[in-house]
């Protein structure tokens, strides 16, 4: 039997910034979001109406996926980017998206995640590469969202890996 080391990482739910739901206009709603950002606590976030906002469940990059998305942002500082290509967004989306509430089957897209193990990447379970695709369609309120949502998921995993962070 093997154990595994206690840890303080937990999972963690993420509302995407342009979510309809948010409303955006209400007083000090960029201060309240990012609180929620950092404490987990979505409830003081305020909304528009009766409406709920998506919440996407994610976990930690580690192991193998943290490794090689740490190279991949070595690649992308090597070759002159200022912020990480999408392909390492991508590649941070995918490893980081565990779950999903709300969706409520936009597009098609099914809210249960599809994950697999991919072997150059590790043991570490991962979103399916057709689910991303569809992802990256993914329309909300007749406006597509999908490449930014995961700009925006994988983002938040790349901050989440660095020392101090969130």
């Amino acid at each position: 039997m093997q154990l595994k080391p206690p840890t303080l990482v937990r999972d963690y739910d993420y509302v995407f910034p342009a979510d309809p739901a948010l409303d955006h206009e209400a007083q000090d709603f960029g201060q309240l979001y990012r609180e929620a950002n950092v404490s987990g606590d979505w409830s003081n976030v305020p909304l528009k109406g009766n409406r709920k906002p998506v919440v996407w469940k994610l976990q930690h990059l580690r192991a193998i996926p943290k490794c090689k998305i740490q190279d991949l942002l070595n690649d992308d500082v090597r070759a002159g980017r200022e912020q990480a290509s999408f392909v390492t967004l991508w590649h941070a989306c995918r490893f980081a998206l565990k779950g999903v509430d709300g969706l409520d089957d936009h597009n098609g897209l099914p809210a249960e995640l599809p994950r697999v193990s991919d072997p150059e990447w590790g043991k570490q379970l991962s979103v399916t590469p057709k689910y991303m695709e569809r992802l990256a369609e993914l329309e909300i309120d007749s406006e597509v969202v999908g490449d930014s949502l995961i700009r925006e998921i994988g983002g938040e995993a790349i901050l989440r890996m660095l020392p101090g962070k969130r």
